[in-house]
């Protein structure tokens, strides 16, 4: 393969040509592999988050599950908020607001909705979270920043080898490369901007000091203020490319193998080279991956109702009584409507517990397979993204990316051999016997001068 960047046909100028490719993603997110990776994620994420909410709500800092809503609210009015506690962990009503605001958006797709104000609602309760428990968060997002740097990197690595050779890589390379690029390049490329965030406004805090001088500081506060002001511009400049660009950090990572620097820089500028192209390409994604899970989530809604209804007839003939109400027992362990995927929320009754235990168990692994499914497409359309920008502004073929075999474990030597030693070179053969046949005293001929 070589190196050498290819040029751009005329049909690929225009952004509408070469965005079809994104229509590709929803082959590569729905492989068993990524999907597996990103139920694990998630799985790793709700253990966190509810290990978190034991121990608050056993120290008697539980919140009220409406407490977000109360919030947004005093935000949007400038009147003062006052959380009220409550019995509810701080994750769960979280976790619950974010997947409500989040299957909104995509439901605004198809449906009527705001997708501006569905979004503000996310940003909201993340600032909720940020400055109303700054301990949990200290602890919380840490940790999400460290399950999801390898569970995304695992998927942006398969999905790159797939978008660039159509080849499918076990979860165990692409492990084997998460592992040699995590903490210097998946760990640390998200948090670099913010890093340099920090940094650029400690030095401004430093600034602000200098002009609290009285006199002095007066004139050379003054003097120098432009220099505040590119300082500022520097923060809106990171904070709009990390905001913009930050779906591509990993990807960088997954296909080049670069660094953290390297990533977000390649993020920066691809964004700010070419914004209308990366935005045109970002639409069309949100759009084809919300159409295609609805997809997905209207056959698992009837994967579900169909197993419903057709077990409940068979478990009629044992009833239940909840209230004042005799209903069929699996209506009992397993209440059913068709009004969107949620998670069972039953009471058992009696022995019940164990069959409703297990159901419960089957139900929610579908819907948690319906989640990891629009997780999959997240970071498999960022690493499509990542290709066609990388092809629109370095001119690079799709099929260039960091050499796979590099990165899969290496066999263990045979045994008796240590690592690193060279084997021992084979004895050379001995020489043949010497003829015995004629004289004895038979001399070979010399050789004339």
């Amino acid at each position: 393969m070589s190196d050498a960047p290819s040029t751009v046909t005329p049909s690929e100028k225009f952004p509408g040509a070469d965005c079809v490719k994104i229509f590709g993603t929803f082959r590569i997110a729905r492989q068993p592999g990524k999907i597996l990776v990103a139920l694990l994620g998630l799985v790793a994420t709700l253990i966190w988050g509810s290990l978190l909410d034991l121990i608050w709500t056993g120290a008697k800092k539980g919140v009220d599950p409406e407490v977000i809503t109360a919030y947004s609210t005093s935000r949007y009015e400038e009147s003062g908020f006052e959380e009220t506690k409550g019995d509810a962990g701080i994750y769960e009503v979280y976790s619950r607001h974010l997947r409500g605001r989040v299957r909104t958006i995509v439901e605004s797709v198809i449906l009527s909705g705001d997708t501006v104000t569905e979004f503000g609602g996310i940003c909201q309760a993340t600032s909720w979270m940020l400055r109303c428990h700054p301990r949990f968060s200290l602890l919380f997002f840490p940790g999400l920043l460290l399950i999801w740097a390898c569970a995304g990197g695992m998927i942006c690595r398969m999905a790159a080898v797939d978008f660039a050779r159509g080849e499918t890589i076990t979860a165990r390379e692409s492990f084997a490369f998460v592992r040699r690029h995590y903490w210097g390049g998946f760990l640390l490329a998200p948090i670099a901007p913010v890093i340099g965030i920090i940094f650029i406004g400690l030095l401004l805090v430093l600034g602000g000091l200098v002009l609290a001088i009285p006199y002095f500081g007066d004139v050379l506060g003054g003097l120098f203020f432009f220099l505040a002001l590119v300082g500022g511009l520097a923060v809106a400049v990171l904070w709009v490319g990390w905001f913009a660009g930050g779906v591509l950090f990993w990807p960088a990572i997954a296909v080049e193998g670069s660094s953290s620097f390297d990533a977000f820089a390649t993020g920066f500028h691809y964004v700010y080279t070419r914004p209308w192209r990366a935005a045109w390409y970002g639409l069309v994604a949100f759009v084809y991956g919300a159409v295609c899970w609805l997809v997905v989530h209207f056959f698992a809604h009837l994967t579900l109702l169909a197993t419903h209804k057709c077990v409940g007839i068979g478990a009629a003939a044992a009833s239940r009584t909840v209230g004042d109400d005799k209903v069929a027992k699996l209506d009992a362990i397993w209440p059913y409507e068709f009004r969107g995927l949620a998670f069972p929320d039953v009471t058992w009754h009696g022995g019940d517990w164990i069959s409703g235990l297990l159901i419960f168990i089957w139900v929610c692994l579908v819907i948690g397979l319906v989640w990891s499914f629009l997780v999959s497409y997240f970071f498999s359309a960022g690493t499509a993204i990542y290709f066609l920008l990388r092809r629109a502004v370095d001119l690079t073929d799709y099929e260039q990316i960091e050499e796979i075999e590099e990165y899969v474990d290496e066999a263990p030597p045979p045994a008796g051999e240590t690592p690193g030693e060279a084997p021992p070179a084979p004895e050379a053969p001995a020489p043949p016997p010497a003829a015995t046949g004629g004289d004895s005293d038979s001399r070979p001929s010399e050789s004339p001068e």
